[in-house]
């Protein structure tokens, strides 16, 4: 399975979400004004933005997301486990059934030729005996 992402590393990937944040919305004003947007506005503008994105996607809603979505996975694996299990289970039950009538079966093959081998050698031995 694949490994879930640890609490720590959940918030230094949420930390390095905001530097790059930062960086674009700096990219951004940068462009406002590049195109004859005056500074203020420029930056106006981008924190408007910046903001109204925060409540879009909320930190805290992206960490309950990936908690919820952690918890849901280690159910999944739990039942894949029992499953498995059960399908282990079954097997090996299938897997001892098949041994014991195979073994039935030859008990039964070296009966038959024992029983054969003997009736095969009273009659050659009565034949001996008679002969003598």
């Amino acid at each position: 399975m694949t490994p879930v992402m640890a609490t720590s590393e959940l918030d230094e990937s949420i930390a390095t979400a905001g530097a790059e944040e930062r960086a674009d919305t700096l990219a951004t004003a940068k462009k406002l004004r590049s195109a004859g947007i005056p500074a203020p506005h420029a930056e106006a503008i981008t924190e408007a933005v910046r903001d109204e994105m925060k409540e879009f996607v909320p930190k805290s809603a992206i960490r309950q997301d990936f908690l919820a979505l952690e918890q849901r996975m280690a159910a999944m694996e739990e039942r894949l486990q029992r499953h498995m299990d059960a399908m282990e289970e079954r097997l090996q039950n299938r897997f001892e059934k098949n041994m014991a009538q195979m073994e039935s079966r030859t008990l039964r093959f070296f009966a038959t030729v024992l029983a054969g081998t003997l009736v095969a050698m009273t009659t050659i031995f009565t034949f001996i005996l008679r002969g003598l």
